[in-house]
């Protein structure tokens, strides 16, 4: 009797230890991941000082914040560590960057441009997407260190 009982006591409190360890580290993960949270969104504020509209998503790999800016749609990535990863700059047909247009446009001249954006990486030169329409496809054109290169064309039906 004496031997069951001890062995009840004991798993008792194995059960309370492994679930206060659990707790623990649930409760660790969870404060790194708010450090990390907190750290993207300074590092993120920082660079758009009048981003308005900030909203936080937290995604597989860490966290995805989503902003406007004068009109254009801001998506900057950040790994599990709050660290910047991306950006892309969103650019509506109104506020188009001028000098890229006149870097890509030259070859698609009966072609006109639908979206534009901007896509930043750490260490690396920005790469400008241009999506343009014309009369028979639709085109995806990447623009980097003032070469263009076409990615996608779709014919239309």
């Amino acid at each position: 009797m004496k031997k069951q009982i001890l062995s009840i006591v004991l798993g008792l409190v194995m059960m309370a230890i492994g679930t206060t360890t659990y707790a623990a580290d649930k409760n660790s993960n969870s404060g790194k991941r708010a450090a990390a949270t907190e750290k993207a969104l300074k590092n993120f504020n920082k660079q758009f000082k009048s981003a308005v509209n900030t909203i936080i998503n937290p995604s597989e790999d860490g966290f995805i914040v989503r902003s406007e800016i004068n009109g254009h749609k801001i998506t900057s990535a950040y790994n599990k560590r709050g660290n910047w990863v991306y950006t892309i700059n969103g650019y509506s047909v109104t506020s188009l960057d001028k000098n890229i247009m006149e870097i890509a446009m030259p070859g698609y001249a009966n072609y006109f441009i639908t979206a534009m954006e901007k896509v930043d990486q750490p260490g690396d030169n920005s790469v400008y997407i241009v999506h343009i329409e014309g009369s028979k496809s639709f085109k995806t054109l990447r623009v980097s260190n003032n070469v263009v290169e076409l990615v996608e064309d779709f014919t239309k039906a």
